[in-house]
């Protein structure tokens, strides 16, 4: 993912389950990603995650996130 360089980013961070079923229900976690200029990495977690996306914090502590991806299965 890229954004704007004018922005000033504080961290970003992939948040993701392995869990299904209700999406209140399940176990979400993050891990940090890697923020170069006005680029964001991340190396998705082993088992790929069920559901994963990305947000990014400014730092003012606006925070944009990317929409959800599904992972293994669709689920």
């Amino acid at each position: 993912t890229h954004f704007d360089k004018s922005a000033y980013v504080a961290k970003a961070e992939l948040y993701f389950t392995n869990d299904s079923g209700k999406w209140q229900d399940r176990l979400w976690q993050s891990v940090p990603a890697k923020v170069e200029g006005n680029r964001v990495f991340v190396e998705l977690p082993s088992p790929r995650p069920t559901v994963f996306h990305l947000a990014v914090t400014d730092k003012d502590g606006n925070i944009v996130t990317t929409e959800h991806r599904l992972g293994v299965d669709g689920r």
